[in-house]
């Protein structure tokens, strides 16, 4: 679900920056970035977006955060460790 930058931005996580998120700009062009709060960053607060959107100074309106792939426990590569009977 799209939040609207007006009502809530992303959480800042470390180094004055957010996680990566997906982006909508005032064009309904989608992209993703992060939102910086100017605390670390010479540049000042506002949005580093990659792609399309943002670009031509148009305003990010909303953001969302980008779903964790739920881990398939069917097709598990995870190599498994026997335990060995030699001494």
């Amino acid at each position: 679900m799209w939040i609207d930058v007006n009502e809530r931005l992303p959480k800042i996580e470390s180094l004055g920056s957010s996680k990566v998120v997906w982006c909508l700009d005032s064009l309904d062009r989608v992209g993703f970035g992060m939102y910086m709060d100017g605390s670390q960053q010479l540049q000042g607060a506002g949005w580093f977006t990659a792609g399309s959107v943002g670009e031509q100074n148009k305003t990010i309106t909303h953001w969302m955060p980008i779903p964790r792939k739920e881990k398939d426990k069917t097709n598990d590569t995870t190599p498994k460790t026997e335990k060995s009977n030699t001494p």
